[in-house]
C-alpha cells in the first residue's frame, strides 16, 4: 500500500492541532529543541496534540518520517524533546490506534462495579 493513501485519524487521546496555530507552534518546538536532537534543524509541522500528556505529535518534512515530541517549561522557555520516531504514514497510524484503543480499555476498567 501507498504511505499516501493511508489516513490518519486523531482519536482520543490525540486531537489535531488547530491550523491557524500551527506557525506558532512550530516556530515554538523548533527553537526549543537542543542541537543534539534528532529533529534539530529540520523543517517540522506540528500536527497534532496529546489530551493528557505534554506530546506533541511532530512531521519531519525533510526526511518524510514522524516524531513524537515531549515539552514543557522552564523558567520562561519552552523546552522540547524528541522521544520517539517514526519512520513510516503506517507506523504513525497504527501507534495513533494503538494509544487510543489502550485509552478505551482504561475507561472501561474505570467502570463502576454496578455497570454505570
Amino acid at each position: 500500500m501507498n504511505d499516501e493513501t493511508i489516513t490518519i485519524e486523531f482519536k482520543f487521546p490525540w486531537s489535531m492541532m488547530p491550523l491557524e496555530s500551527a506557525g506558532e507552534w512550530i516556530d515554538a518546538v523548533s527553537g526549543a529543541l537542543q542541537n543534539t536532537d534528532p529533529l534539530f534543524g529540520k523543517k517540522l509541522f506540528v500536527s497534532g496534540r496529546h489530551g493528557s500528556r505534554n506530546l506533541l505529535l511532530v512531521e519531519n518534512d525533510t526526511d518524510n518520517t514522524y516524531a513524537i515530541v515531549s515539552y514543557g517549561v522552564k523558567g520562561n522557555a519552552m523546552e522540547c524533546a524528541t522521544s520517539e520516531i517514526i519512520l513510516s504514514r503506517q507506523a504513525l497510524s497504527d501507534k495513533l490506534r494503538r494509544d487510543f484503543e489502550e485509552q478505551r480499555e482504561k475507561r472501561r476498567g474505570r467502570r463502576p462495579a454496578d455497570g454505570r
